[in-house]
């Protein structure tokens, strides 16, 4: 569920990682799956995955520095 996930991933560290240093904080390729299917986290490219934040405004609307 969802919820599962969400309390499973709230232990990784980081908002940015490659498939290797997920793997290293024992999530593996079928969790990732999962966690990208839940809008926990986005694919940026092959095998580089980031965190989706959860802030107020849609990700379009921040201004990063």
């Amino acid at each position: 569920s969802k919820a599962a996930a969400q309390r499973n991933f709230e232990a990784v560290t980081g908002n940015e990682w490659t498939t290797a240093e997920l793997a290293a904080q024992g999530i593996d390729k079928d969790r990732i799956t999962r966690l990208i299917k839940n809008g926990l986290i986005e694919r940026t490219g092959r095998g580089h995955y980031r965190r989706i934040s959860r802030g107020r405004y849609p990700r379009y609307m921040y201004i990063h520095p």
